[in-house]
């Protein structure tokens, strides 16, 4: 025998497993926004570094859109993370020109454009490179694998 309380919610005559499916239609037919609220949002930048100061830094990215190079600012934040591959960096000092990867939090400024704020910036040590001379020519293969002759 089912308790009463369970025998209440399912109408007589109508099957209780016709009533689950019906259930899980509705929910699967209600929309779902996967992109939490407008206006913000996390997002990672890729470029060069370019400046550097206690508040915020610059890096230079490349633009598909504009067919060119543009250049981002991106605020510090006190608890923002700084690393070389896994390593902690306590300074930028000599990065300036390094390849960054910064992984930041946006949202939308009142002038229309987005407020960038970094969680954290990454570089990745340089790879090392093979010196060959061949016929008195020095040229060096990068870890790409493309000969480049050195000045």
């Amino acid at each position: 025998m089912t308790p009463p309380s369970l025998d209440r919610g399912v109408p007589r005559g109508l099957p209780a497993g016709l009533l689950l499916v019906a259930v899980v239609a509705h929910l699967s037919a209600a929309p779902v926004s996967a992109a939490g609220h407008p206006g913000h949002g996390s997002k990672v930048v890729l470029g060069t570094l370019k400046e550097a100061t206690p508040t915020a830094i610059v890096v230079e990215v490349l633009d598909p859109q504009r067919g060119g190079i543009t250049r981002v600012r991106v605020d510090l934040q006190p608890d923002t993370r700084f690393r070389i591959d896994k390593e902690r960096l306590t300074s930028l000092d000599g990065m300036i020109g390094q390849r960054a990867i910064v992984s930041v939090d946006w949202e939308d400024d009142d002038r229309g454009g987005q407020t960038l704020r970094a969680t954290e910036v990454r570089f990745t040590r340089p790879k090392k490179s093979t010196v060959l001379c061949h016929a008195g020519v020095v040229t060096t293969i990068a870890a790409q694998g493309r000969p480049s002759p050195l000045a």
